[in-house]
């Protein structure tokens, strides 16, 4: 790996980044419900993503903030990648049931879903979606506000998630 992890900066998305971030989705084919290839949804998320920021800084408890951050080549100034961490009141689960499955929606309180990683394929196998990931999580251990991540999805031990909520000291609730 011959990554100069100095170049790179991880930081709190700014209202500039929408264009960027958008660029980023659409060039690299991504799209998903946190990160929608829809620049005025994108816009609207990321004002709320500064203004929760801003917010928690000042030590206000809100109710279901949003965090998206970037990854930006100092170099450059390209930001190259993004991720967020959300507060959801619910979540969607799928289970399998014999053939049919089974679609339901579950209230939790204090759930936090990680989500609109994403990394330019320009700059992938070099370590750097690691650093994009821990550092929305690195960033909710600083404000003190997880006490359960959504890792949906999985029906078996994951040793991975299991290292990095014990390390963290993050409990897990897990799609099951």
């Amino acid at each position: 790996m011959d990554t100069d992890i100095g170049r790179y900066l991880f930081r709190e998305v700014r209202e500039g980044d929408a264009d960027a971030i958008f660029k980023l989705a659409v060039e690299n084919e991504y799209y998903s419900d946190n990160l929608p290839q829809d620049l005025p949804y994108l816009e609207a998320d990321i004002h709320r993503s500064v203004k929760d920021i801003l917010l928690t800084r000042l030590g206000s408890v809100l109710k279901r903030p949003c965090y998206i951050f970037v990854l930006e080549d100092i170099s450059t100034h390209h930001v190259v990648g993004t991720s967020q961490i959300r507060n959801v009141p619910c979540r969607l689960l799928y289970k399998l049931r014999g053939v049919v499955g089974e679609l339901a929606l579950q209230k939790e309180e204090n759930m936090w879903e990680l989500g609109g990683l994403l990394l330019s394929k320009m700059v992938r196998d070099k370590g750097l979606g690691k650093l994009l990931s821990y550092g929305r999580l690195l960033y909710l251990t600083s404000v003190k506000a997880a006490a359960h991540i959504l890792i949906s999805g999985f029906e078996t031990r994951m040793p991975f998630w299991d290292r990095v909520t014990s390390v963290i000291g993050l409990s897990k609730k897990r799609a099951y």
